[in-house]
């Protein structure tokens, strides 16, 4: 924001991001200048008041459009991605000390060249209609405190472009759904994280739009270690798994990462880091973790499953 000018970006699944202008001229004598309409092309105009004088108008320009092949006649004619947010349930898992009652969200990416209605997919029976459907990629994201979002992403539109539905997980504990879901998870890692990504499969299998025979997983850092557990908990429902930078082991990356106060945070035992908190269990440095603590770290680990 610049005075009464906001520079803003928008984007969406099958659009990359376009940056405009918006100029606000309010109902006083001392109005802004005015763009040469000449010069700039308006996309849209509004005005509020029921009268000149006490109108105010904002005028937005577009002042960046990215130049990709999604921007190509033939590709937006034909949208090669499309997208849905399902609202998923979560289910009460084993092992949970609680549970948030609140649903949340998955972001389905789909080819649309690839995309059925639930209806033709009743009717249709042969193997061959089935084949049609796009391999689904499941895909936490990492944090866990971040989330994914409706934006346009390149790696998701690539692999859309390549044949893939997408499906990212904002599982309890992502950002943007409220405080009783954020602090849901900590302690409930490997736990109520992968029950939610289940229920979030469970629901895009259910939409009948993607090949519930060909499902992969991938993702990084919280999302490696979500991939790892859930390829470790359920064996026979991923044809393969993808993972970059995955927590496999809580207690080695302990000792090891930059983070240390993220181990016991999400893990749950209760000791803070580094910071001037006043209470018991608050300490400056990292300290050598207690046995019960490993135990513990060991317990929520991936590679506790092998």
């Amino acid at each position: 924001v610049h005075g009464m000018r906001i520079l803003w970006s928008c984007s969406c699944v099958n659009r990359a991001d376009a940056v405009f202008i918006f100029d606000v001229e309010l109902p006083t004598r001392r109005s802004l200048q005015r763009y040469n309409s000449e010069a700039y092309s308006y996309l849209s105009s509004w005005v509020w008041g029921e009268d000149a004088e006490q109108e105010t108008v904002v005028t937005w320009m577009r002042v960046s459009m990215p130049v990709s092949p999604l921007d190509q006649k033939a590709a937006l004619s034909k949208r090669f991605i499309t997208s849905k947010v399902l609202q998923v349930t979560p289910k009460a898992a084993d092992g949970a000390s609680e549970s948030c009652e609140e649903t949340f969200e998955c972001i389905l990416a789909l080819p649309l060249k690839n995309e059925l209605t639930s209806s033709q997919v009743a009717g249709a029976s042969s193997a061959a209609s089935k084949s049609n459907l796009p391999a689904v990629i499941l895909y936490p994201h990492g944090g866990p405190h971040s989330s994914s979002w409706t934006g346009f992403s390149p790696e998701i539109a690539m692999l859309c472009h390549f044949g893939f539905a997408v499906a990212q997980v904002n599982y309890r504990g992502s950002l943007g759904f409220g405080q009783d879901a954020l602090e849901s998870l900590p302690g409930n890692c490997g736990v109520q994280d992968v029950s939610d990504c289940m229920q979030a499969l469970s629901a895009v299998l259910a939409t009948g739009l993607v090949d519930d025979s060909r499902v992969f997983v991938m993702g990084g850092s919280h999302g490696g270690f979500l991939t790892t557990h859930l390829i470790s908990q359920f064996p026979d429902r991923f044809v393969a798994a993808a993972v970059r930078n995955p927590v496999v082991n809580v207690g080695a990356n302990y000792m090891t990462c930059d983070i240390p106060d993220w181990c016991h945070s999400e893990v749950g035992t209760g000791v803070s880091i580094g910071g001037p908190v006043s209470g018991s269990g608050v300490v400056e440095t990292v300290p050598a973790p207690r046995r019960d603590h490993l135990e513990q770290m060991w317990r929520a680990s991936p590679v506790s499953l092998i």
